[in-house]
C-alpha cells in the first residue's frame, strides 16, 4: 500500500479529488450489489457514504482512491457480508 498523507487541519486539493474518486468508486460498487431505483436513495446513499469516508480519511490519511474505497466498504456492514467485497490493503 502507498504511504498515507495524514490530515493536518484541512484537506488540499489533491486530497479532495482523491476523495471524490474514492466516493465515486465506493458508490458504483454498492449500486452493482445493491441497486438504487431512485434520485433519494442515491443522494442518501452518497451521503452516507461521504461521511463516512471523511471520517476516515481524517484518522488514516488520505491515499489513494483505491485504499479509501475499500476502507469505506469495510463500514458498509451488508456489503462487507458479501464474499467478494474488496478487502484494503493496509
Amino acid at each position: 500500500m502507498a504511504s498515507l498523507r495524514h490530515r493536518k487541519d484541512f484537506f488540499d486539493p489533491l486530497d479532495l479529488e482523491i476523495m471524490q474518486r474514492a466516493l465515486a468508486a465506493a458508490c458504483d460498487m454498492v449500486k452493482a450489489y445493491q441497486p438504487i431505483n431512485d434520485a433519494h436513495g442515491a443522494n442518501e446513499l452518497r451521503s452516507f457514504i461521504g461521511e463516512k469516508l471523511v471520517a476516515i480519511a481524517k484518522v488514516h490519511g488520505v491515499s489513494d482512491p483505491v485504499t479509501l474505497s475499500a476502507l469505506v466498504l469495510t463500514e458498509i456492514p451488508s456489503f462487507t457480508a458479501l464474499p467478494h467485497s474488496p478487502s484494503p490493503k493496509y
